[in-house]
C-alpha cells in the first residue's frame, strides 16, 4: 500500500519549485509588458499611491538615484507620480489603441536599462514613445518616457 502522505511533501516541493524557476525563467521583455500594463490600468484609475512603487526616484540623492522608487509621502515625488500618471493617462484616452514595439536593453552609466516602444494610435497618427525601465531588487520599474 502506498503511503500517501509522505508522497505529498515531496509533491508540493516539486510544484512549489516548478512555479518559482517558471516565474524567474519570464524574459525581461514580457516582464517588462507586465509591468508598463499594471502602470496603465493605475494611471487610468488614478491611483497614484499604488503607482509610486513603479516609478524610480532620478531626483539629486545619489544614494537613492535609480535605486529605490518614488516615496508618496514627500510632497515632490507626490507631485512627480502624479504628473506621470497623469500624462500616461493622457496618452491613453487620446488613442484609439496602442501597441508595443521593439525592446532593447542598453547600459546607461553602468546600469542596466530595459527600453520598451509603444505606439499610441488615433486614426491614422501615430505617437511613438520609449518607456524606460531599470530594474529594483526583482522587480521593473519605470525611470523616464517620452
Amino acid at each position: 500500500m502506498i503511503d500517501y502522505k509522505k508522497y505529498t511533501g515531496l509533491i508540493l516541493l516539486f510544484l512549489l519549485t516548478s512555479a518559482v524557476l517558471f516565474a524567474q525563467s519570464e524574459k525581461p521583455e514580457d516582464q517588462v509588458k507586465s509591468t508598463l500594463s499594471e502602470i496603465f490600468k493605475l494611471s487610468k484609475g488614478n491611483k497614484y499611491q499604488k503607482a509610486s512603487g513603479y516609478f524610480a526616484y532620478t531626483g539629486d540623492d545619489k544614494d537613492r538615484y535609480l535605486t529605490s522608487t518614488l516615496n508618496y509621502g514627500v510632497r515632490e515625488e507626490k507631485s512627480i507620480v502624479r504628473r506621470n500618471c497623469k500624462k500616461i493617462k493622457a496618452y491613453l484616452e487620446l488613442s484609439d489603441s496602442y501597441e508595443y514595439g521593439k525592446f532593447q536593453t542598453k547600459n546607461i552609466d553602468g546600469v542596466k536599462h530595459y527600453i520598451l516602444k509603444v505606439v499610441f494610435k488615433s486614426g491614422s497618427q501615430n505617437l511613438n514613445i520609449s518607456f524606460d525601465f531599470v530594474k529594483i531588487g526583482n522587480k521593473f520599474v519605470l525611470a523616464s518616457f517620452g
